[in-house]
């Protein structure tokens, strides 16, 4: 005889299911309600339809509905020909209890059912099977089935008072089962830190933890796996006197937090925890200068949003001062606080760094002031902690640059309002602003140049108070004289140096023996570096340019006296050094050129250069900014290490033009004819043909692109 045990949501559902899969009709089976379906609430505790399908040997049915069978109140056994929904009707008209409830009556209870001949389809449902509910073990025997419990980890099974060692074992209602749950343990894991300059102690935990389980209940099977439900419990195998023994122990004794280590000893979820903070020194507050006034130009064609209303001759405002003015503060420098690590010992706080206030022509300090001791333009510029003051004057030649007036050399401001005719030359310590052309001359300012001609023929250059070659003469001659001095010093204080023949020699003689045999060059250099500064003598701001030739023509150029000690050589080194300061501070004041037209010219500019009309035609531009020109660049080379944006490039004849920014820099060109050479970075390109709207920079990949 074929039986199948089918599930479904509904007992309509679970016979349809079982019909199904044994291909039969419902004529053809005998149907056994073993459990009603149970919805529970919110889904909670429902529970499935179980029915017991078993096909009817029957060779010549004599009716169309099959015999079912249904517990009824009494659980008395009924059968009845019905169609399956007038046996689903019936049934759930009759059952007022399914067999879910039998079963946890009898659980319930503690007592087994009482099996006879006219036990209930629902008792008789149990028998062979095993099943687990509250934590204990229910069976029922049976003579077809032996009923087996598997248990699982973290749970052992008792058999008659003796624990079962296998995992599977077939067990009978006769059997004493109990169940014995394990409790699993696992150690705090922990570790202290100490951050940087012993200012923390920071605690890392991974919490300790008691596992204990809970046998799951399991329905009703000849063979069943026992599960269990583990909850976990905060069980930390360290105390808060563990971790400061340990502190203790690692010299640990300042700005302990115990109530940070308590809350780390009651965390589920571990981390760190800061359980110990020193107290960090103050920082100092370095010597700084405060402007009082304004220093830099007011460009209104910048400040504006309506460049149509500005009027180009009178665009830019530069700042003036009275004498007797204050124009800068300097404040004094101040000492940090000390701090104190975790163990005890003091931190000390850095030093503060002093300002270095050196006033030129035009300033003085008065205590903590900077006064203008003349009018004119104020200058103040920084670098670190170096700041260099003055005040200018503004000079106003009425009138051409020619033979007539002869060279201009100014250190403030010079305002030009005629041209500046062929071999002529103006010099500036400030700003120069020309309103005519400018023919053959050479044009020089350490601020900003304004031309509102022409320029050809000649050089201009704009940055910098100290001309490149006198520059580079002064480095070289300061990192010669800086390891002059410094071997000088280590063989005077060299023991080798005490006990030979020569411990009587002078530095004078050092000096000399040293120049000769180890720096080959240094006495031409100095030559070159005293020539350079009588040429350049009423350009230099700074007497110390003289006193530094002086001293190096002390030093090198004659037989050294007995008075050129190591004190005198570190002294000139450091002067040396301070004229170095002084020209890269300089060089980094805000400089620019600009100017109308540009024929056959150089121009050299520490910022931008913009050429406004409509040409500019072999000249040679540098630039440490940008380079704008609004007409045509053809001819000569253009550098641009603040990029290039150009309207028109090279001609028609294919004249080469050539125009390069830095790697990370871009070139803007309008319409690029042919003879343009471009290069970004290492990667160049040269047009073959006339193309426009060109905007050359370098890819991810360092490739040159153009649009």
């Amino acid at each position: 005889m074929q039986t199948f045990i089918s599930k479904g949501s509904t007992v309509k559902e679970a016979i349809s299911v079982g019909l199904e899969t044994l291909n039969l009709n419902i004529e053809q089976v005998h149907i056994e309600v073993i459990q009603s379906e149970k919805k529970g609430v919110f889904g909670i505790g429902s529970k499935d339809a179980i029915v017991k399908l078993t096909r009817e040997q029957v060779e010549k049915p004599t009716s169309p509905n099959p015999t079912v069978t249904a517990p009824s109140k009494d659980s008395q056994k009924q059968e009845r020909s019905l169609s399956l929904d007038e046996f689903l009707d019936t049934y759930e008209a009759e059952v007022e209890t399914t067999q879910d409830d039998v079963i946890i009556d009898d659980v319930k209870n503690n007592e087994p059912n009482e099996i006879d001949d006219g036990e209930s389809y629902a008792s008789k449902s149990l028998e062979g099977k095993v099943w687990v509910q509250n934590g204990r073990v229910y069976v029922r025997d049976s003579d077809k089935h032996q009923p087996s419990i598997q248990v699982s980890k973290g749970v052992k099974l008792k058999k008659n008072s003796k624990i079962v060692e296998d995992t599977f074992i077939f067990i009978s209602e006769n059997d004493q089962l109990e169940f014995e749950l394990l409790e699993e343990k696992r150690p705090t894991k922990w570790s202290v830190k100490l951050t940087e300059n012993d200012l923390q102690a920071i605690l890392t935990i991974y919490p300790g933890v008691l596992i204990k389980r809970q046998v799951k209940d399991v329905a009703p099977s000849y063979q069943i796996t026992v599960d269990t439900i583990e909850k976990t419990e905060l069980h930390q195998s360290i105390t808060a006197k563990d971790v400061l023994d340990y502190l203790e122990e690692i010299g640990v004794v300042y700005g302990i937090d115990h109530n940070k280590i308590n809350e780390a000893l009651l965390s589920d979820e571990g981390g760190d925890f800061v359980i110990a903070e020193g107290k960090k020194p103050t920082e100092p507050i370095d010597g700084s200068v405060e402007k009082i006034v304004e220093t830099d130009v007011l460009d209104f064609l910048k400040a504006s949003e309506d460049e149509h209303q500005i009027d180009y001759r009178e665009r830019k405002q530069i700042p003036t001062v009275e004498q007797g003015q204050v124009i800068a503060i300097i404040h004094p420098a101040f000492e940090g606080l000390k701090g104190t690590s975790i163990k005890g010992e003091v931190i000390e706080p850095r030093k503060p760094k002093e300002i270095n206030v050196k006033t030129q022509k035009g300033t003085i300090l008065l205590d903590d002031k900077v006064v203008a001791n003349e009018n004119g333009r104020p200058f103040i510029e920084q670098r670190d902690q170096f700041v260099k003051t003055k005040v200018l004057q503004q000079m106003v030649h009425e009138g051409n640059v020619d033979m007539e007036s002869g060279n201009i050399h100014f250190q403030g401001d010079i305002r030009i309002t005629g041209q500046v005719t062929e071999n002529m030359t103006i010099s500036s310590g400030g700003s120069v602003l020309i309103n005519d052309t400018v023919n053959g001359a050479v044009i020089h300012a350490s601020k900003s140049i304004q031309i509102y001609g022409s320029v050809n023929a000649s050089d201009v250059s704009a940055g910098g108070e100290v001309n490149v070659e006198l520059q580079h003469a002064l480095k070289t001659l300061h990192t010669q004289s800086d390891q002059l001095y410094r071997l000088i010093e280590q063989i005077v204080q060299s023991e080798s140096f005490k006990q030979s023949q020569f411990s009587d020699a002078s530095v004078s003689s050092l000096v000399t023996m040293l120049k000769e045999k180890r720096f080959n060059n240094l006495m031409s250099n100095v030559r070159t570096f005293i020539k350079l500064v009588d040429q350049e003598e009423k350009f230099l701001a700074d007497e110390e340019w003289k006193k530094v030739a002086k001293d190096l023509k002390e030093v090198y150029l004659k037989i050294p006296s007995r008075y050129v000690t190591l004190d005198f050589l570190k002294n000139l080194v450091e002067q040396m050094e301070g004229l170095k300061q002084l020209t890269d501070l300089q060089n980094d004041a805000e400089a620019e050129i600009s100017l109308k037209n540009s024929l056959n010219s150089r121009l050299i500019s520490a910022g931008d250069i913009t050429i406004t009309g409509k040409s500019c035609v072999n000249t040679d531009i540098q630039a440490e900014g940008a380079v704008y020109i609004k007409g045509v660049a053809r001819g000569g080379r253009i550098e641009a290490l603040g990029g290039a944006d150009l309207n028109e490039v090279g001609g028609k004849m294919g004249t080469k033009t050539f125009v390069t920014v830095p790697e990370d820099e871009k070139i803007r060109i309008g319409k690029a004819m042919e003879g343009t050479i471009i290069r970004v970075g290492d990667q160049q390109h040269a047009f073959e043909r006339d193309e426009s709207m060109i905007h050359a920079r370098l890819n991810k990949d360092g490739r040159l692109t153009l649009r």
